[in-house]
């Protein structure tokens, strides 16, 4: 949508009219409180402009009509500058497992620059570059952002990780530690 300006909201509800049967109407404006643009009544909770011939900064609201068609108050005005609207590749990335015990896997379209793994203070604990995976086995259990740098991008994007201890490893702990406990008191 490189050349249109989408604009959204959350649908009406009411304990008479279905979801379906409501209609919305949307004012877009070269200024607060005007209409000068496009006024229009929609059937979805959504709509667009082309970008074409808009001013920098455009306004706009929106309100409901039921099926009585009696109109709801209008949204708060929403202001947006239409040059900072631009199409922005959405990056596809599955991260797996998580929670993770050892290995956090990173499958990317456009592959991967760089991982870094923060812990619950901010501090980098773990750091990969060109790689699909960061190894996590060493980290103590808790909650993790992981940040993925792509090649052709400029920002990352972040995931919540959870570091969690594997069951085996945990058991292994568990009777180690009852045999150095029967050590020394045997």
């Amino acid at each position: 949508m490189g050349d249109k300006v989408l604009f959204e909201w959350s649908g009406a509800t009411d304990d008479k009219t279905p979801k379906t049967a409501f209609r919305y109407e949307i004012s877009v404006g070269s200024q607060p409180n005007k209409a000068d643009i496009a006024k229009y009544e929609v059937t979805t909770p959504n709509w667009y402009l082309k970008k074409e011939n808009l001013p920098s900064k455009i306004y706009w609201s929106v309100r409901a009509i039921d099926s009585s068609k009696s109109y709801s108050l209008p949204s708060k005005q929403e202001e947006i500058s239409t040059l900072a609207v631009r199409n922005v590749a959405l990056h596809k990335m599955d991260i797996y497992p998580n929670p993770v015990r050892d290995r956090l896997n990173i499958r990317a379209e456009e592959g991967v620059k760089a991982v870094y793994l923060y812990n619950a203070v901010g501090q980098r604990v773990a750091q990969q570059d060109n790689t699909n995976t960061i190894n996590v086995e060493s980290l103590p259990n808790g909650i993790y952002l992981l940040e993925v740098i792509f090649p052709k991008m400029e920002k990352s994007l972040n995931k919540k990780i959870i570091k969690k201890i594997n069951f085996f490893h945990y058991l292994f702990l568990i009777v180690s530690f009852g045999k150095f406990i029967q050590q020394l008191l045997g």
